[in-house]
């Protein structure tokens, strides 16, 4: 993968050989069940295909502590990952990976809060 890790330590890479074969066995399964004749089945497999296509960068504008919280100030918003927005309605809760550019070798020193403005184009 590279220094810039895209899974969680909960996640693993998707294994493209297994969902085929795995597929391969559902359909194999189903093929000569009447009532799912003329179906056309589709495959999602979310972001495991693309989410490695790039990399987001903000840059961190200014630091502040309140009640005992660090927080980084990014030039970035929350609006430019829509999964985490809130957008069309779905709140999806992710603690995304996160590394600083210039220290992408070096251990974790403390956690802080990214927060950032909501930027329109």
């Amino acid at each position: 993968m590279g220094a810039l890790e895209s899974l969680l330590p909960h996640e693993q890479e998707l294994n493209l050989d297994s969902l085929r074969d795995g597929l391969a066995t559902l359909c194999a399964k189903v093929e000569h069940d009447a009532s799912l004749e003329g179906t056309q089945f589709l495959v999602e497999p979310g972001r495991f295909l693309a989410g490695e296509a790039g990399v987001y960068v903000a840059r961190i504008n200014d630091i502040k502590v309140s009640r005992g919280k660090k927080f980084l100030i990014v030039d970035g918003g929350m609006n430019h990952h829509l999964a985490a927005s809130g957008n069309l309605g779905q709140t999806i809760k992710r603690n995304y990976p996160i590394a600083l550019v210039n220290k992408l070798s070096a251990k974790a020193e403390e956690t802080v809060d990214i927060v950032g403005p909501c930027v329109l184009p």
